[in-house]
């Protein structure tokens, strides 16, 4: 369904900030630094090029470009200080998880106010859902066996159902 409304990036990012605070809450490394400059790459660089570029306000995607500027400064300070034989243990650069909150935030309100509605009104998949048992054939993750969630399903839910509806 996102694909045909030319909005499918909106459900990917949110599953990829999802996937990057799971992963790295707690856990301050270059891997995270390079976990986070992919997602903001691939999303919410506003330049030429992008993969997927997400709909956010010129000042979101300042801010996260502002912070993954500053850890690159200290990434590359930590490495001046590691080739001259230094102690740069203390200089270990850390993302916040929270670092695309304000970019997800908006894309959470436009999913909610604008794709899902549409969704909701044009989706066979979302029609079957309601009309059926609460599940759908081939989707194993979108809800707990035991206890389906009530209609209408969840924001990310439907974003499930989303990558699901062809």
């Amino acid at each position: 369904f996102m694909q045909n409304e030319i909005s499918d990036e909106n459900p990917s990012f949110y599953f990829a900030v999802e996937r990057y605070v799971e992963e790295y809450s707690g856990n301050a490394d270059e891997r995270n630094f390079e976990e986070a400059k992919r997602i903001y790459d691939r999303y919410v660089n506003q330049e030429p090029g992008g993969e997927e570029q997400v709909n956010v306000t010129k000042k979101a995607f300042i801010d996260v470009k502002i912070k993954l500027d500053g850890i690159a400064n200290l990434i590359e300070l930590k490495e001046q200080v590691d080739v001259s034989g230094g102690d740069s243990e203390a200089m270990l650069p850390c993302v916040p998880v929270t670092l695309f909150d304000a970019c997800l935030e908006e894309i959470v309100t436009i999913m909610e106010n604008d794709s899902f509605p549409r969704f909701k009104s044009n989706s066979a998949v979302y029609k079957e859902y309601l009309s059926s048992d609460r599940s759908i054939e081939g989707t194993t993750d979108i809800f707990d066996d035991d206890d389906p969630p009530p209609a209408p399903p969840s924001l990310k839910d439907a974003a499930l159902l989303y990558s699901y509806d062809g």
